[in-house]
């Protein structure tokens, strides 16, 4: 009788103790004493966040392209076999088969093409092995995912696709997996390890974030980690957020606009409670900042918009009103949240965003489209964008910094940086309407050109450089949602600017939604 071969520990283990064996694989690191690595240059990203998985169900067998149907089913049949060895040869392979597709659907051809393609042939086995490690006799497909990961004789896209398995099955020794890769793996297993976290909200994980965060705020890739958990799954558990306030605190003040207005996205992790505390007890701080002219303007707009948010009070600028109000929240005189007032209706306006920053930098479309005309008045869409403009900097008043830059087809800055004063606005109408509507709805040329000559200005003098963008467009872009996730994701992408989008009329708006909400701003569709 041949010998009985020895199986490894995680095949023939539960998933209940698959945690234990991580640990006595690669070290004994309790959960909650995880210590994120030691601190990085602060312009170090951790990589490209990958946004959350389509959660459609996947498309049936038959209609991916029919070489799939035979290999696909022999392999999913493979999965059921009663043999271990047979199982975990099948998984493998969908595996790695998993890898390559997805790796094809990213890639230039697979977005030309029409039909069924890579990008569903993923998704469907990703859903069939996610659908495996959900059931109750999973543990087997667990332990073999497990071991991909911590394989490092494997390929790289093999084991990180084995990683986003085990996330998105929420299994709890998954989590147990990304505490241990992220502090004792190699350092893109552990980037790897800390991007899943951000997307499965679970306490000890967004302890791990929160407490990564606190040591090295000025970190980029703990900044990114951090403002992707909140603007994807919201708060964060109240041990996580409490760590993040004595850093947010010095964030807030910084000269740095970027950093400020990066504390106060993630501070949209904080509970409502904690965060109007935050709030409330750095508002003068931030005041007297801009007093001196060292923290911006919109600073302090947005902090007063945030709480007057929370509050439905309306205290202006001010910080003591909000904070003699928030003593007598402490006191339980009043409720945090009252609506029993209405939002004063700002005198700025452009289509309905008001008053956004003293540095602003206007992007609008000058497309084709435009030259149609504007409900009854007979003037066009690209003259009445003019006409608000206009109307907008004059509210605004002197001393504001502001550029525009107009696209079509291409992009062109039609205003460079410069501040309102006395017969500006004569100036920029005239500029403008020398030229006239024509060409396509290239976005992405227009948006790219304007953080170009942003970052100039930031090296060059940043005091005028722009920390918000109002961007205006009346059809459908050449450009999706995707291209804005990707920009925001970029590593230059400048953390803490504003984009605030208007789009004119019913076309698709993807580009326009995303870079709003991506960075905090707001989003207004205007039907003439």
């Amino acid at each position: 009788m041949a010998p009985k071969l020895m199986q490894s520990p995680l095949q023939s283990v539960p998933g209940r103790i698959l945690g234990l064996i991580l640990c006595l694989f690669l070290g004994w690191m309790p959960a909650s004493a995880a210590e994120p690595a030691s601190k990085a240059p602060a312009t170090e990203s951790f990589g490209r966040l990958s946004h959350p998985k389509n959660k459609r169900a996947a498309m049936n067998l038959t209609a991916l392209p029919k070489k799939w149907h035979r290999v696909l089913r022999r392999r999913l049949d493979g999965l059921q076999d009663e043999s271990e060895k047979t199982r975990r040869t099948s998984l493998g392979k969908l595996t790695e088969t998993l890898a390559h597709q997805a790796k094809l659907a990213a890639g230039p051809r697979a977005r030309s093409q029409k039909g069924p393609g890579p990008a569903e042939v993923a998704r469907y086995i990703e859903y069939q092995i996610v659908k495996e490690l959900g059931k109750n006799r999973g543990a087997w497909a667990i332990g073999a995912r497990v071991e991909r990961v911590l394989d490092t004789a494997e390929k790289e896209n093999i084991r990180f696709t084995a990683l986003d398995l085990l996330v998105q099955s929420k299994h709890k020794d998954a989590s147990t997996l990304l505490l241990v890769a992220s502090n004792r793996g190699d350092e893109k297993l552990k980037a790897k390890a800390r991007i899943a976290m951000a997307h499965w909200p679970r306490e000890e994980l967004d302890l791990h974030l929160a407490q990564g965060f606190a040591n090295d705020p000025q970190h980029r890739g703990w900044q990114e980690l951090i403002a992707h958990r909140v603007g994807s799954h919201g708060a964060l558990n109240a041990k996580a957020g409490a760590l993040l306030i004595p850093a947010l605190r010095e964030m807030v003040v910084a000269e740095d606009w970027k950093v400020a207005g990066q504390a106060l996205w993630i501070a949209k992790g904080l509970s409502k409670e904690r965060h109007a505390e935050f709030l409330v007890t750095s508002i003068a701080s931030v005041a007297a900042g801009v007093e001196d002219g060292k923290v911006r303007w919109r600073i302090l707009s947005d902090m007063a918009s945030e709480l007057r948010e929370i509050s439905g009070r309306s205290f202006g600028l001010d910080p003591r009103p909000w904070q003699a109000w928030y003593q007598r929240v402490l006191a339980g005189e009043v409720e945090l949240d009252v609506r029993d007032e209405e939002a004063p209706r700002s005198s700025v306006e452009f289509f309905g965003i008001g008053r956004v920053s003293k540095h602003v930098t206007f992007v609008i479309d000058g497309s084709g489209s435009m030259d149609s005309v504007w409900g009854t008045g007979g003037s066009t869409y690209y003259e009445e964008a003019v006409r608000q403009l206009v109307a907008y900097l004059d509210n605004m008043g002197d001393g504001t910094y502001f550029r525009v830059v107009l696209f079509s087809s291409d992009a062109k800055e039609m205003v460079s940086l410069q501040k309102v004063e006395e017969g500006t606005t004569d100036s920029v109408r005239s500029t403008m309407l020398k030229r006239k509507p024509n060409g396509g709805t290239a976005l992405g040329a227009g948006v790219e050109l304007a953080l170009d000559r942003n970052a100039r200005d930031e090296k060059r003098n940043k005091t005028g450089s722009s920390d918000a963008f109002i961007v205006l467009c009346d059809g459908a872009t050449m450009e999706g949602s995707r291209w804005a996730e990707d920009l925001i994701a970029s590593e230059d992408f400048p953390l803490g600017l504003r984009f605030h989008c208007v789009q004119l009329g019913r076309s698709p708006a993807g580009a326009m939604e995303a870079l709003a909400e991506g960075t905090g701003g707001r989003f207004v569709r205007v039907r003439p």
